[in-house]
This record gives structure tokens, C-alpha cells and sequence, in this order.
């Protein structure tokens, strides 16, 4: 009896159960991943975990060539940001100077990074108020070559291959700017 009055719970003896517990550890059970047999059905049995590998690998096959393409996709991106700048400054600066492109009244690099009057003379004095319509001394990189430099021409021929020294093309005649490049990107 307890304290209480209530009868007491039947335990068995301490021999008869190690002896239960010693008979059914000796038994094999299925093998597992984490070494558990199919008496304590913990852990996963070797074929599910390789049906997880294998499900993993087919995920990282679907998903690699995306990874792979999309740092492509980045450089056009950047380069298709880049010429949209550039040419909208570039005609910010057709429009403030009389429908005239930079580059025909004076150096090109100087009429976007300095100040300049309607004539497009360069200068500091309170009649040139317009620009400047790039940041520091040189056009941006190009970013799909890494290199600033612009190739000047009266009229843009239909394609340039890469040149080794200007990561741009630009026409004095029309205004209109291009990247250095492969040929789907030249035409942007």
C-alpha cells in the first residue's frame, strides 16, 4: 500500500526485464542511415536517403544552367542601363544647345563635363549655365568590355569590330552613341 491507501503498482523484477530487453536486442533489424534497426524506427532506411540524394541532384541539374546564364543577363542589363544614361544626356544636351549634338561645336568630352552657354563654348561665366551632364573626365566604362574611350565618327558604320582602346562609338553627325562589342549588343 501507498501512503495514500492505494494498492501499489506491480513492477516486475529487475532480472526479467534485462532478460526480455537482452532477447530482442541481439535480433537484426533492417539497416539504416543513422544505424537505428526497424525495432526503433528512428532515423531514414538507406533507399530513402538515396532517393533524397537523387532528388537533390536533379533540383542542382534544373537550376545550375540558371545560375549560369544569369550572370550574362546581368552584363546586358548593366550595359543596356548604361547606354540609356548616356544617351539621355546626351540629348538633354541636343535640346538645351539648338538641336546640336555634342561633339560638332567643340570637344566632346569637354561639352559633358563642363559647363557650357547655348553656342556649346565651354566656359564658367553666368551665360553658361548649362551642364555639366557627366560626372569627372570621362565617359563611364563600358560594362561589358571595361574600357571609357569613344571612337568618333561623322556617321556610324554598321558594325565596328572590338577595338582594343574605346569601349564606345559615337557619331558627331547624328548624336547617336553605341557600344563596343559583339554584334547583337553594337546594334543596341
Amino acid at each position: 500500500m501507498t501512503p495514500h491507501g492505494l494498492p501499489a503498482p506491480i513492477r516486475p523484477a529487475a532480472s526479467r526485464t534485462r532478460g526480455v530487453r537482452a532477447r530482442f536486442a541481439g535480433r537484426a533489424g533492417r539497416a539504416t542511415v543513422w544505424g537505428a534497426t526497424s525495432a526503433g524506427r528512428s532515423g531514414f532506411t538507406v533507399i530513402e536517403g538515396v532517393i533524397v540524394v537523387v532528388l537533390l541532384a536533379l533540383l542542382a541539374a534544373t537550376l545550375a544552367p540558371q545560375f549560369r546564364f544569369s550572370e550574362g543577363d546581368s552584363e546586358d542589363a548593366r550595359l543596356r542601363e548604361t547606354l540609356h544614361v548616356l544617351r539621355g544626356q546626351i540629348e538633354l544636351y541636343r535640346v538645351q544647345h539648338d538641336n546640336t549634338p555634342p561633339g560638332v561645336t567643340g570637344p566632346l568630352m569637354e561639352q559633358l563635363t563642363r559647363r557650357t552657354d547655348v553656342a556649346g563654348n565651354v566656359g564658367t561665366g553666368p551665360q553658361h549655365r548649362f551642364g555639366p551632364y557627366l560626372v569627372g573626365d570621362e565617359f563611364p566604362a563600358n560594362p561589358v568590355t571595361g574600357l571609357s574611350g569613344v571612337a568618333i565618327d561623322h556617321r556610324l558604320p554598321p558594325f565596328v569590330p572590338q577595338d582594343p582602346e574605346n569601349g564606345w562609338v559615337y557619331s558627331k553627325a547624328t548624336g547617336e552613341l553605341r557600344a563596343q562589342g559583339n554584334h547583337a549588343r553594337y546594334r543596341w
